[in-house]
């Protein structure tokens, strides 16, 4: 298929792909009806919600400090996500054993 073929085709699929989107876009627009009070006191909640404001309030927690996870120095994953991932991947390896291979006396 020559260059121009194929650039031919894709402004062929282009155009009725776009031209589809348009009509279906008029044609929803063209069902919807105007927004009564009611839906838009309810959408002025649900933005107000999701700017955070109520969230913040409900859940003043953000702000408070808590302790740092345990970390080796210089490693930046916590040592109990350290020791999930080496389980993870020596039961990926070792034949499907999660727990740590101890060593017997």
């Amino acid at each position: 298929m020559s260059a121009l073929q194929r650039l031919s085709l894709f402004g062929f699929v282009v155009f009725f792909s776009g031209s589809m989107v348009v009509v279906g876009a008029r044609n929803m627009r063209d069902r919807l009806g105007d927004a009564t009070q009611k839906d838009k006191e309810h959408a002025e909640r649900l933005i107000h919600a999701l700017r955070g404001d109520e969230l913040f309030r409900l859940e003043g927690k953000y702000s408070e400090s808590h302790a740092h996870p345990n970390r080796q120095t210089g490693s930046y994953l916590p040592d109990n996500d350290r020791r999930k991932i080496k389980e993870f991947l020596r039961s990926l390896i070792g034949g499907g054993h999660s727990e740590p291979h101890q060593e017997s006396k």
